[in-house]
């Protein structure tokens, strides 16, 4: 389930983990690092992990939680947030677990906010990309807000780009609804964006949740999706309908309010009901806020998401990196730790 709170407790850690940072001395030299990558087949070796996954391991203890991922058999990780630590601090784990991250959710806030802390911490840890997980409150309505969303990303990236770092934007469900003349907000955004400043990690899981076949995203931009996340979905068939049926909030125009009744009069101070658009989908910012959809993220396998036909447009993707990820994983019998080993396990069946 995508919770907003939560993700929101997590993306606030790296700021915490900012304290001092600017202007340490002796910083970890930066990871050689190509925004313009070639695509990379997937196999077992390159099977990463978004640690908001296990967020109850990496709060009680990220250091503990990096240490049973590296044991699982993961060698990547993205983080969304940094548990407490200092960069250095976690450049100096993830060296010593032999572990890459080439990602990190930050918050759209915070790099329009604190840019240079955020880079700063990305130079260190190893980052090759900042993505921004959700627009949240920002999440466009309309066409041209999504026009003026893509101009924002070209200018951050473009900053970014200086610092050798790309952008990248992480998609859910609400992305998907459509802005009219049959375009959605996703055509909108990826096309109004410079390809050579702005890549897309999108959750193949809440794609599909969405109505959407990843695999002609792919087709129908070539090269722009650099990362995914790879999600199950249990019950998809009614994920998809719950999920149809909040599109119809998304595109629909808002009723006027009725006019406030005289005092006194029958229905004086009601609230008056409405076609007002539900909050946008996702977990922190556009992450959460809204109800669990009908059914929901399982560890890969334990769903009914057919991978191979989507692993096998890698290359059409541009894929460079994918993450296993499982909203409210905490809560699967045994935990978090025995989630992410099934869903490791298997993709290994899946890649092998």
């Amino acid at each position: 389930m995508e919770t907003q709170v939560g993700r929101r407790r997590f993306l606030g850690q790296a700021a915490a983990a900012a304290a001092g940072v600017i202007g340490a001395a002796g910083a970890a030299s930066t990871w050689e690092r190509d925004v313009a990558a070639a695509p990379v087949q997937p196999s077992v070796a390159r099977i990463g992990l978004q640690l908001y996954t296990i967020g109850d391991l990496v709060s009680a203890n990220i250091d503990q939680a990096l240490e049973s991922v590296a044991g699982v058999g993961y060698r990547f990780v993205e983080f969304a947030g940094y548990g407490g630590r200092t960069p250095e601090q976690i450049r100096a784990t993830l060296d010593r677990l032999k572990l890459t991250s080439p990602s990190s959710h930050i918050s759209w806030a915070s790099m329009k906010n604190d840019f240079d802390t955020q880079v700063h911490i990305a130079e260190v840890v190893g980052h090759q990309y900042i993505t921004i997980p959700s627009l949240g409150g920002e999440m466009p309505t309309t066409a041209d807000g999504w026009k003026a969303i893509a101009d924002e990303f070209n200018t951050m990236a473009t900053k970014l780009k200086a610092r050798k770092i790309g952008l990248a934007f992480h998609s859910h469900r609400d992305e998907f609804a459509d802005m009219g003349g049959g375009r959605k907000g996703m055509d909108i955004f990826i096309t109004g964006t410079d390809p050579n400043l702005v890549t897309f990690e999108i959750d193949l899981g809440w794609a599909r949740v969405a109505g959407e076949n990843p695999a002609e995203w792919f087709s129908r931009y070539p090269g722009r999706v650099k990362m995914w996340h790879v999600k199950d979905i249990l019950a998809l068939k009614a994920a998809q309908e719950a999920q149809q049926q909040r599109f119809k909030t998304l595109t629909a125009p808002a009723v006027p309010a009725p006019a406030p009744a005289p005092i006194g009069a029958p229905g004086a101070g009601a609230v008056p009901s409405g076609n007002a658009p539900a909050p946008p989908a996702g977990r922190g910012a556009g992450r959460g806020g809204t109800p669990a959809v009908t059914g929901g993220p399982v560890p890969i396998g334990a769903g009914e998401i057919d991978y191979k036909p989507i692993f096998a447009q890698w290359k059409m993707s541009g894929l460079e990196y994918f993450f296993v990820e499982q909203d409210g994983a905490a809560n699967w019998p045994g935990g978090s730790l025995v989630a992410v080993t099934t869903s490791y396990r298997n993709l290994v069946n899946l890649l092998s």
